[in-house]
């Protein structure tokens, strides 16, 4: 049977980019990384292959805080507080964020 792993989890303030300029300066951020486990049979036996990861997070939304609802569905760079970025889309107004790709390093 298939499960999942948590590969990382991160939290902490950061900064919203969107085209290279940033948008919502100091927002909380909760995010994991998550990695699906797939069972495998193969001639030598069972075993656990790794498969697709997937980054899935939060934003921590404060009432009044109407520029974020204007960036859900829009992609955007969270700026985590170590420089990388999190290339992803703001999905809903409660600040559930998707991914759209993976972690760049800071440049």
């Amino acid at each position: 049977m298939d499960r999942y792993v948590t590969v990382e989890e991160h939290s902490g303030t950061g900064n919203i980019r969107q085209d290279g300029q940033i948008v919502i300066s100091d927002i909380d951020y909760v995010f994991r990384i998550t990695q699906r486990m797939i069972d495998a049979s193969t001639l030598s036996g069972r075993r656990e292959v790794p498969g697709m990861k997937s980054i899935d997070g939060w934003l921590h939304v404060t009432p009044g805080n109407h520029e974020l609802f204007t960036l859900v569905g829009e992609p955007i760079e969270l700026e985590l507080r170590d420089g990388r970025r999190w290339l992803c889309f703001i999905q809903s107004s409660d600040g559930t964020m998707v991914n759209r790709g993976g972690l760049k390093e800071p440049e």
